[in-house]
This record gives C-alpha cells, structure tokens and sequence, in this order.
C-alpha cells in the first residue's frame, strides 16, 4: 500500500497578502521547521513518502490553503495531509493503519460527543454557516487522512466546487464538507 504524508508550504509575498482573499496568518518559521521535521520522521517510522509542496502553479490564482487539493494528482492509497503547524508529537499511533477502513477521517472541531445546550447551540450555528446537514460535525481541515476511495468519488467534482465557493468567500473546510 502505498502511502503519503503530505504538506504545503507556500509563501505569500507582502503584496499578496494585501489582496483580497490571500490574508492568513504569517508563517512562524521554527514551528514549520518543527511540523515538517517530525513528519518527515514519522514518514520513516510509519514507511511512508513525505512531501512538501512549496511551488504555487497548481492553482496559482488561489490562496495557498486550497493547495492542499493537489493530493488529487498524487498516486497514493492513503494521504496524511498535515498543515505546517501541526505537529506529530512522540508516540503517536500509526493512522494510515488505524483508519485503514475509512475513506476520509479528520480532527474534530469540538467534542461533539458532549449533549450540553452550548453544543447543541453551537452545532445549529456551524452547521447553518456551512449549509450542512443537522448531523454534520465540524472537523479541522489541518490534518486530513483521505483514502483513494474518497480522491476517486470526488475526483470528478473537487474543481468545480472549488471555483464556486471560493467566490461565495467559502474556506477549504466549507468546501470539504460539502462533498
């Protein structure tokens, strides 16, 4: 099984960052150094390929964020994609092998396991934000693990869909969750 373990690290020059829809917030140089050491550790441990992306032509009218998208054109059977402030800490479980089974798994938003009002407010709120349905559970877009099965259902449908809510002022998380 061939498996990846994957990052973008594109920079905005202070002139992009002015335009609308390119504001993010500034690289913090040591904690991307950090991220991408230790992937690229965990990607020898686990016996995976790494690889950072730092080319913007993929989509270069696009903010850096919706590069991630570029796993489309990989040819791999699981994808871990890790935002460059996420850090894999010490014994972290192998998740290619724990999440086998699943096509797309992320990191929760939020405990969504907890019935108190707050969540249930909060919920209602995010999920008429995102246009989701009343089960839809916010994730962090930061650190994906998508599987094959998943690039190959919405291989067809992820450009379109981008080009649409991006002019809505729509996220990457948006976006995913509408698939």
């Amino acid at each position: 099984m061939k498996r990846l373990i994957f990052q973008v690290d594109i920079k905005i020059t202070d002139e992009e960052h002015k335009k609308p829809g390119m504001r993010r917030y500034r690289p913090v140089d040591d904690l991307y150094k950090l991220s991408e050491f230790r992937a690229r550790k965990y990607s020898n441990i686990w016996n995976t390929d790494y690889f950072k992306l730092t080319d913007p032509s993929f989509l270069p009218d696009k903010h850096p964020v919706f590069h991630r998208l570029k796993m489309y054109e990989f040819d791999y059977d699981q994808i871990l994609y890790l935002d460059m402030d996420a850090v894999i800490l010490d014994g972290c479980p192998n998740p290619f092998d724990l999440f086998m089974n699943h096509d797309f798994s992320a990191v929760r938003d939020r405990d969504w396991d907890k019935n108190t009002i707050n969540t249930q407010i909060h919920r209602k709120k995010i999920n008429k934000l995102y246009e989701a349905k009343d089960d839809y559970r916010s994730f962090c877009s930061g650190v994906m693990l998508v599987h094959r099965n998943f690039l190959n259902k919405t291989r067809n449908h992820w450009r379109d869909l981008l080009y649409t809510y991006d002019k809505r002022g729509r996220g990457i998380r948006e976006f995913l969750i509408n698939w």
